[in-house]
């Protein structure tokens, strides 16, 4: 993940200053790409600069799963027990009571907050946004930095993921963004993106290029280049999976789509098996999608992994 420290120790951000990390939002569905990029930053500026980390228990699990030491810890709210926002109501209830909770936790740590040069939100979620901009009125000397990592499609555009039972979820979620990429664009110090086409959205006159970073996030292919480089390969014929999928399992990464082209692949190739890494908000979708095509035998859930496994 080196390029995440490369990418993102920009010029006009000096990163042996302070920083606030505002991790609120986090619901401990393995780990996204904003969770892996915040860990990463976090994992390369501690040995640089001061940081504070105000967030979710569930961000403070995953900042204990690494070992890192070096920062302060500030916990806004428990962890989420319900069942996993499967619900348009639960997902509005988690999302006001994590507001709240920021603003409090913001608050415990006010002496703090006024004294560090950065305020990054971790992501363009409420939860997150808004107790930076909190903090923010009560440090205006600090620059806001913004992690804008994923855009919600439109309710109205054809190929829009959010279909079905799941169409409300898609018009909450793009409602939701409305206001928040309104607010990022106009007010944000710097703003992180993980593309460079995501880049033009947020220029504006006040705002040029250099001012909008972008963090290439993903899987560390270190490991596998290496295992490649060796010679010693694993016959086509003789490995375990013709195919992995490595990712969150979210509407807009395409699995149940991916488990359609999958009982395609079989009908070609009897016993093509696929491998799934990840956990997320569709796995009892993709569970259930899996049966009806009986590909219990073809597709593999894995679950979350990292490191060597």
């Amino acid at each position: 993940m080196n390029n995440i420290l490369k990418n993102s120790s920009h010029n006009q951000i000096d990163y042996k200053k302070k920083f606030l990390f505002i991790a609120n939002n986090n619901e401990g569905f393995g780990l996204s790409g904003g969770d892996r990029i915040f860990v990463e930053l976090i994992r390369n500026w501690r040995n640089y600069s001061e940081i504070i980390l105000m967030g979710s228990e569930e961000s403070m699990e995953i900042i204990k799963r690494y070992n890192i030491d070096n920062i302060k810890l500030s916990v806004s709210d428990k962890k989420n027990n319900s069942k996993k926002h499967t619900s348009i109501i639960n997902l509005i209830v988690h999302t006001i009571r994590r507001i709240l909770r920021g603003f409090i936790g913001i608050k415990n740590i006010s002496d703090d907050v006024r004294k560090v040069d950065y305020i990054y939100s971790v992501s363009d979620f409420l939860p997150d946004l808004i107790p930076a901009f909190y903090a923010k009125l009560l440090n205006k000397r600090a620059k806001l930095i913004v992690g804008y990592y994923l855009f919600a499609p439109s309710p109205f555009d054809p190929s829009s993921p959010y279909k079905g039972k799941n169409i409300l979820r898609g018009i909450l979620y793009w409602l939701m963004q409305r206001p928040t990429y309104y607010l990022v664009k106009n007010f944000a110090d710097y703003i992180f993106v993980t593309s460079e086409p995501d880049v033009n959205r947020f220029i504006t006159n006040k705002r040029d290029k250099s001012s909008i970073i972008v963090i290439q996030g993903g899987v560390d292919i270190t490991e596998s280049e290496q295992y490649l480089n060796l010679g010693d390969i694993i016959p086509v014929d003789k490995r375990k999976f013709d195919a992995c999928f490595i990712g969150r399992f979210h509407f807009q990464k395409g699995l149940l789509e991916l488990i359609d082209i999958w009982n395609n692949v079989c009908k070609v190739k009897k016993n093509a098996k696929l491998a799934i890494v990840g956990l997320g908000p569709l796995e009892h979708d993709m569970v259930n999608m899996i049966k009806k095509y009986n590909l219990e035998n073809n597709i593999e859930l894995l679950g979350f992994c990292d490191g060597e496994n």
